[in-house]
Protein backbone atom coordinates (compact mmCIF):
# COMPACT_ATOMS: atom_id res chain seq x y z
CA UNK A 1 0.00 0.00 0.00
CA UNK A 2 1.54 3.63 -0.76
CA UNK A 3 0.90 6.60 1.35
CA UNK A 4 1.10 10.11 0.24
CA UNK A 5 0.60 14.08 1.15
CA UNK A 6 -1.50 15.87 -1.03
CA UNK A 7 -0.63 19.78 -1.23
CA UNK A 8 -3.59 21.51 -2.08
CA UNK A 9 -6.00 19.21 -1.89
CA UNK A 10 -9.01 21.87 -1.91
CA UNK A 11 -8.11 23.22 -5.32
CA UNK A 12 -8.89 20.99 -8.23
CA UNK A 13 -6.07 19.11 -8.85
CA UNK A 14 -5.96 18.39 -5.51
CA UNK A 15 -9.53 16.81 -5.24
CA UNK A 16 -9.22 15.00 -8.44
CA UNK A 17 -5.67 13.34 -6.68
CA UNK A 18 -7.79 12.82 -3.41
CA UNK A 19 -10.23 10.95 -6.39
CA UNK A 20 -7.13 8.65 -8.19
CA UNK A 21 -6.21 8.09 -4.48
CA UNK A 22 -9.16 6.40 -3.24
CA UNK A 23 -10.08 4.71 -6.56
CA UNK A 24 -6.63 2.98 -6.35
CA UNK A 25 -6.25 2.36 -2.45
CA UNK A 26 -4.06 4.60 -1.49
CA UNK A 27 -3.36 5.58 2.13
CA UNK A 28 -3.77 9.99 2.28
CA UNK A 29 -1.36 10.55 5.52
CA UNK A 30 -1.86 14.62 5.22
CA UNK A 31 -3.46 17.41 3.17
CA UNK A 32 -2.63 20.72 3.31
CA UNK A 33 -5.23 23.63 2.08
CA UNK A 34 -5.23 26.98 2.13
CA UNK A 35 -8.51 28.64 2.37
CA UNK A 36 -11.78 25.99 1.98
CA UNK A 37 -11.42 24.66 5.62
CA UNK A 38 -15.14 22.83 5.61
CA UNK A 39 -14.24 20.92 2.35
CA UNK A 40 -10.40 19.72 4.31
CA UNK A 41 -12.82 18.88 7.47
CA UNK A 42 -14.64 16.64 5.15
CA UNK A 43 -11.47 15.21 3.40
CA UNK A 44 -10.30 14.42 6.90
CA UNK A 45 -13.22 12.74 8.07
CA UNK A 46 -13.53 10.38 4.70
CA UNK A 47 -9.87 9.62 4.62
CA UNK A 48 -8.83 9.32 8.42
CA UNK A 49 -6.65 12.01 7.82
CA UNK A 50 -4.33 13.07 11.17
CA UNK A 51 -1.99 15.75 9.54
CA UNK A 52 -3.52 18.57 8.00
CA UNK A 53 -1.68 22.30 7.62
CA UNK A 54 -3.41 25.07 7.08
CA UNK A 55 -2.97 28.66 5.29
CA UNK A 56 -0.90 30.29 8.50
CA UNK A 57 1.20 26.88 9.03
CA UNK A 58 2.38 27.17 5.13
CA UNK A 59 3.21 30.48 4.87
CA UNK A 60 5.06 30.77 8.21
CA UNK A 61 6.87 28.04 6.75
CA UNK A 62 7.35 29.63 3.27
CA UNK A 63 8.71 32.57 5.28
CA UNK A 64 11.55 30.21 6.85
CA UNK A 65 12.80 28.64 3.59
CA UNK A 66 13.04 32.24 2.08
CA UNK A 67 15.11 33.55 5.05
Amino acid sequence: SKTITVLGSTGSIGVQTLDVAERYGYKVEGISAYSNVRLAEEQCRKFGIKKVWKKEELKSFQKKVRE
